[in-house]
């Protein structure tokens, strides 16, 4: 049960910091650790309350997270894209490409 605990402070931290590095070595741990509830012996409501407030918290954390990466990823995306040029429309709506231009090009 403690075990259980200080691996989810643990992957708390890991999170919080950016660890991933941490988190992913920690994984394995803690699905061992899960894997051993059934047979552990006398856990109270409390505890598994406790517990399950710890794993909600984290997985807040991670899904934060992970939107976070995503929302980055997207970003460098769109910033790659704009490198090569960036869409506009012409006054009839039609969507063209305007590639990156020199000095003095107009449209």
């Amino acid at each position: 049960m403690r075990r259980l605990t200080a691996l989810l402070d643990r992957e708390y931290d890991l999170a919080v910091n950016g660890d991933f590095e941490g988190l992913s070595r920690l994984l394995q741990e803690k699905e061992a650790a899960i894997a051993q509830m059934p047979q552990m012996v006398g856990i109270t409501r409390d505890t598994a309350q406790q517990l399950a407030s710890k794993a909600d918290r984290n997985q807040r954390i991670l899904r934060a997270t992970a939107d976070g990466i995503r929302d980055v990823t997207r970003r460098l995306a769109e910033l790659r894209r704009l490198q090569d040029g960036f869409d506009s429309y012409s006054a009839d709506g039609q969507r063209r490409n305007a590639p990156k231009s020199g000095r003095g090009h107009r449209y």
